[in-house]
């Protein structure tokens, strides 16, 4: 999985070492944690709920729920589904750090 959740806190500008300026965005990828791991047979793929961010403060009852059913203190700020890689074996509770999906000075979409 090449994809990780992200606050985008400001842009900025960098010069290289020929002077050429550079657009550069600055993000806060912190850990992220898994919340479900689903499996469609029907369209044959596989998805993952992260959570990412601080504590959410007004949840829902279902959504208390389901994160009192995964043992976590609070509820993130963020719930994203994105897609999984076959081969990847992910378990409910586990964290994902930007360091363990991206490399220092890799070219990522924003």
């Amino acid at each position: 999985m090449k994809a990780i959740l992200a606050i985008k806190n400001e842009m900025q500008t960098f010069f290289d070492k020929e002077g050429r300026a550079e657009a550069v965005t600055m993000v806060t990828a912190g850990p992220c944690v898994v919340m479900a791991v689903k499996e469609s047979k029907k369209d044959n793929c596989k998805t993952v709920q992260l959570g990412f961010g601080g504590k959410r403060k007004n949840i829902g009852k279902p959504l208390a729920g389901f994160i009192k059913k995964l043992g976590l203190k609070e509820c993130p700020n963020f719930l994203r589904e994105i897609k999984a890689d076959d081969g990847e074996t992910l378990t409910i509770g586990q964290e994902i750090k930007a360091a363990d999906v991206f490399k220092e000075g890799e070219i990522v979409s924003v």
